[in-house]
């Protein structure tokens, strides 16, 4: 009887992970980046405190190009030395770069 119990609450707790694995990556989605895309890096204030000292500076700084690709969600960037920063970054620090140069005819 006790056996059995144990099985039901093992049942449940593993119904109820992955109800919650559900819900929590309704929202993600899978971004992939190739060495050579070009992309727009979020200015967060703990990573660049000197470039986020206000409301009207931009929160994102690029192009850059993506030198390599770490992991599923961790790029090489290729920035310039006077960042001071490390040049690898998490795949929700970046976005696409999207050239809008529009050609008047």
């Amino acid at each position: 009887m006790i056996q059995k119990l144990h099985e039901q609450v093992k049942h449940k707790i593993e119904k109820s992970n992955l109800t919650y694995q559900n819900q929590a990556n309704k929202h993600r989605k899978e971004v992939v980046f190739r060495p050579g895309d070009l992309v727009l890096i979020h200015l967060k204030k703990d990573r660049f405190p000197t470039n986020r000292k206000g409301r009207l500076i931009p929160w994102s700084k690029g192009p850059f190009e993506v030198l390599e690709r770490i992991h599923d969600n961790a790029y090489k960037i290729d920035l310039p030395r006077d960042n001071n920063v490390l040049a690898t970054f998490n795949v929700s620090d970046l976005s696409l770069y999207i050239n809008d140069e529009y050609m008047l005819i």
